[in-house]
């Protein structure tokens, strides 16, 4: 087990990881998740243990802080109901609790976004990889090794198209750090939506065009 940090050194190793996140990839992550919105795809979020929790909270953050007036939210679900990863767990095996949903669940280019702080959660990796089965995209939220590939037979591919990676060894500050990465992403996709919504309004020199016509016919 790798040393924990201590009391007075965790602010400062909390904020170093924040500060070296990616923004450019977390960037990346919300145009992904933007174009899903826009096109009227879902989002499944998956993780274990803590993530599970962070899966969850993400995926309501991206259907209820997402909305603006006039437009609803990202259909997001995180993929935590219990009874059903169970049932799969003891029917098959917990390294297929997640992807066995997305065969029920998921459409052609819905994103998948799965939270791993070790990069090693096999069901993770699976759900992950399953992306590719549907044509979708996939997003991985993870620690400073990144995933693992998804072996197949004895061949290996990339379990995710994108990732953003969190430098710390802590566990606490990489699941820390995972749930800004998820506050900084629905944000950034609530400011896109708010930004299409007004694009799409008519400028005030235009409605007061159009209330002069108005004017002039009625006249």
């Amino acid at each position: 087990m790798k040393p924990q940090v201590g009391l007075q050194d965790y602010p400062r190793a909390l904020q170093g990881a924040l500060t070296a996140l990616d923004l450019e990839a977390i960037a990346a992550a919300a145009a992904i998740l933007f174009e899903a919105w826009q096109n009227g795809r879902s989002v499944f979020v998956c993780g274990n243990g803590g993530s599970w929790s962070t899966a969850e909270h993400f995926a309501a953050d991206l259907r209820k802080w997402s909305r603006v007036p006039g437009s609803g939210g990202v259909r997001a679900q995180a993929l935590t109901l219990g009874p059903l990863a169970t049932a799969y767990a003891n029917d098959h095996e917990y390294a297929e609790v997640f992807s066995r949903q997305l065969s029920d669940l998921a459409r052609s280019r819905d994103v998948v976004v799965g939270i791993s702080c070790s990069g090693a959660s096999r069901n993770v990796i699976n759900a992950l990889y399953h992306a590719e089965r549907f044509e979708g995209r996939s997003i991985a939220l993870t620690g400073p090794d990144g995933m693992r590939p998804h072996w197949f037979g004895n061949f290996q591919f990339k379990a995710a198209q994108l990732e953003i990676r969190v430098q710390a060894d802590d566990v606490r500050v990489i699941e820390d750090a995972h749930l800004a990465i998820c506050h900084m992403l629905a944000g950034e996709v609530r400011d896109r939506i708010a930004q299409s919504q007004e694009a799409e309004k008519p400028s005030g020199a235009a409605d007061r065009i159009l209330a002069a016509l108005e004017d002039q016919t009625r006249s």
